[in-house]
């Protein structure tokens, strides 16, 4: 299983999309399941909608349909932790999407992890947590 964050699935829709060519390899050729937090899918609908309009939203929604993509769901505890992280870091803008998918790349001992970074590199494609990356890195003891 492959934990994926908002951008690699908004490179891989975006034939524009500077990353577009390595990001839809990358999960076109998967050998593992997609699992995405639910806050990320509802960021992914809300920006593939308003970016590439309602077919792009409407795959993504069958793919995530059609079992393609697996959902983890959120609990009380995490929206409470996401609060507390989005104001320790209210400097980073990080907002309650970067605060629970990086606490689920802390969590899960799944592997490999891909999301791109706030410059829209890609930094995470990692096994054995050998590299988390920057969000990951400075807020990974607070989760």
């Amino acid at each position: 299983m492959v934990i994926v964050d908002t951008g690699p699935l908004l490179a891989a829709a975006d034939l524009d999309d500077n990353h577009h060519v390595a990001c839809a390899k990358l999960l076109r050729e998967r050998q593992r399941k997609l699992l995405v937090p639910a806050c990320v899918v509802v960021e992914v609908s809300w920006l593939l909608e308003r970016n590439l309009g309602p077919t792009a939203e409407a795959a993504f929604l069958k793919s995530i349909g059609e079992g393609d993509i697996s959902v983890l769901d959120l609990n009380s505890n995490d929206y409470i932790r996401a609060s507390e992280l989005v104001v320790k870091y209210a400097n980073l803008n990080l907002g309650m999407v970067d605060a629970r998918a990086t606490k689920f790349s802390h969590t899960f001992t799944i592997e490999p992890k891909f999301a791109t970074d706030f410059c829209g590199h890609i930094w995470m494609l990692i096994y054995n947590n050998s590299r988390l990356g920057f969000i990951h890195s400075m807020i990974c003891s607070e989760v």
